[in-house]
Parts: structure tokens; C-alpha cells; sequence
């Protein structure tokens, strides 16, 4: 027999037996499942991976928001090349012009205040593009820092509202107007254990 086929034949058998052992049964302490804890954030952790896009969304375990930051950054950051590229073109060609040479434009027998305005247009479009992608950035960080602040907001039934209506008193006239109650119950109502005839 070959020996790189034995020893195949030995890893192959030697996982097959592993795999039939039973663990020893220990202590019934120790087989009990622990409590699953709940993953509560903190917001200023959030902000602090949010400085990296998209890093307070992972950090928040939102990974659906991911796709949403990512795109509009490189949305914005896509719309932000063309226009620098727009910006160059009409720039070299607005100098040439100026100077009295032949340009990429020179065939449409464009004057220099043409590409003057182009010029200025992507120029001012470059520039809306690299604010615009400032401020989404900013949104993501705000967005992760409100997010794990929400996380630990309690949300339950022990809130209730009650339009009635009522009576407006002021000065000499009393008019009908609607009055609303907000209770709010921290103490959760008990349920009898038997129930009487």
C-alpha cells in the first residue's frame, strides 16, 4: 500500500471514530443555557465608528443600513468625478481660448464667455457634490448615535391617551373645546391566581 494512501485511510478513519465518542455527562449546573442578554449600544461608541462610513451601522447591528449609507456616499462621490472631470475639460479649454489656441472645443466655434459659464457651472456643481457628501456623511454618524439611543427606549402598552371633551375657561367666556389625558402606568395591573363564583 502506498504511503500517502495510508496515511489518508488513517486521518479518514481516526475522524469517523472521533466523531462516534460521547461527551461525559457532567454537572447539570453546567449544561444550563445561559440567559440570552440583549445587546444594548452605546451611543457614543456608535458616533465613534461612525467616523468610519458606515462603521456605526455595524456597530448598531443594522446591517440593512449599509447599502443605503454606502450608496449615497458613493453616489455622491460618483456625481462629484464627473463633474471634476466637466470642470477640467471646459477649464483647459477656456485658458487655450484665452490664449489663442486650439482647444477640444475650437470645431463649435465657441466664444470664451461660453466656456466661462461652463466652466463655473461644473465648478459649482463639484463643489455641491463634496457638501453634499459631507453632510451625508455627517447624517450617518448622527443617524448610528440616534439609533443606539433609541435602542434602549422602552416601548410598551403601559402608555394611554383619552380625548374628552371639556370646558375653556378664560376670563369672562366659556367656550367647548377637547381635552386630552395622558396617563402614563408604571405598576402592571395582577391577576388573581383563583378566581372566585
Amino acid at each position: 500500500m502506498n504511503s500517502r494512501t495510508g496515511w489518508l485511510l488513517f486521518f479518514m478513519l481516526s475522524g469517523v471514530f472521533a466523531f462516534g465518542q460521547k461527551k461525559p455527562q457532567g454537572d447539570s449546573l453546567a449544561l444550563t443555557p445561559k440567559p440570552e442578554t440583549r445587546f444594548t449600544p452605546s451611543p457614543q461608541r456608535a458616533a465613534l465608528y461612525g467616523l468610519i462610513p458606515g462603521g456605526g451601522q455595524i456597530y448598531n447591528r443594522r446591517y440593512w443600513k449599509l447599502p443605503i449609507v454606502y450608496g449615497a456616499i458613493g453616489g455622491l462621490y460618483y456625481v462629484a468625478q464627473i463633474n471634476a472631470t466637466e470642470y477640467r475639460r471646459f477649464k483647459t479649454a477656456y485658458q487655450k481660448e484665452l490664449l489663442g489656441e486650439d482647444h477640444e472645443f475650437s470645431a463649435l466655434n465657441l466664444p470664451a464667455s461660453v466656456l466661462r459659464n461652463n466652466r463655473d457651472v461644473y465648478r459649482k456643481n463639484l463643489e455641491e457634490s463634496y457638501i453634499f457628501m459631507s453632510l451625508t456623511y455627517l447624517l450617518s454618524i448622527a443617524e448610528a448615535y440616534v439609533d443606539a439611543h433609541l435602542r434602549n427606549f422602552d416601548i410598551n402598552e403601559d402608555l394611554s391617551g383619552h380625548l374628552h371633551p371639556t370646558w375653556m375657561v378664560s376670563q369672562r367666556m366659556v367656550t367647548p373645546g377637547l381635552g386630552l389625558s395622558v396617563r402614563l402606568r408604571t405598576d402592571k395591573p395582577e391577576i388573581p391566581s383563583t378566581i372566585l363564583p
